[in-house]
């Protein structure tokens, strides 16, 4: 079955680095830079909200809106962002590097280093994203209360991408589903299956076919390219 599928025989990477049990899983998730400055940044912004007054209805609708748009926003950036294909500009080509370590990724899914996002992401993003909050909000506390809810979703992305790239057995129909997608992502057509923490955002933009309605893609482990830069292996 897909939702067990493992690295062909001979391959470079080890499945055996991938947990086999939650507590396993929890102890290895958080040996990664990525969900440690996450949660740092949760614990920090809650605490800073405590400082900043009683919370109040206000920090609640604050704190939804992470939860609406993130499952939205990484499906396109999925789509859009980590599938970019290298551009040429005035004849130079650009390989950004988080495009190519997705690539990493696809070529050697069940390597941990690979899954994670980059720590200059967070170095870049952190700070803009607390600036905006700040100036945008009409409290501080708000702003508070939007980056811990932010960070709360982005460390929730990378648990679920971590988890659906280890050894462990999904139990709930939900989570046999996150499994499945995104290792038919991986395994079959690299064009589907963009959404890694809700299943129906996929069935919403179109990219969460049945399995067998799409033909398996030739790139889906290499997301190579052809001379005319379109994606070879492509069905749409």
């Amino acid at each position: 079955m897909v939702a067990n599928a493992r690295p062909s025989a001979g391959s470079e990477f080890a499945a055996s680095d991938s947990p086999r049990s939650i507590g396993e899983a929890i102890r290895a998730f958080f040996t990664y830079p990525s969900p440690i400055i996450l949660a740092s940044l949760i614990v920090g912004s809650l605490i800073l909200r405590g400082f900043l007054g009683p919370v109040d209805v206000y920090d609640g609708l604050v704190a939804l809106l992470p939860v609406v748009i993130w499952p939205f926003l990484e499906w396109s950036l999925h789509k859009y962002v980590l599938h970019l294909r290298p551009i040429k500009v005035f004849g130079v080509t650009l390989d950004f590097d988080f495009a190519k370590k997705h690539r990493t990724h696809h070529q050697q899914p069940w390597r941990p280093k690979f899954i994670f996002l980059p720590v200059y992401v967070h170095i870049i993003m952190a700070p803009l994203l607390t600036a905006a909050a700040f100036w945008l909000l009409p409290r501080p506390g708000l702003a508070a209360s939007w980056m811990a809810a932010l960070a709360t979703m982005a460390l929730l992305y990378e648990w679920t991408h971590f988890i659906v790239h280890s050894r462990i057995r999904p139990k709930t129909r939900f989570a046999q589903r996150l499994f499945h997608n995104h290792r038919m992502h991986h395994f079959r057509n690299e064009h589907y299956w963009y959404s890694f923490t809700l299943p129906p955002v996929d069935v919403a933009f179109g990219t969460g076919p049945a399995d067998q309605a799409v033909p398996r893609s030739p790139t889906c482990r290499t997301l190579d390219y052809s001379d005319d830069g379109e994606p070879r292996g492509r069905t749409d």
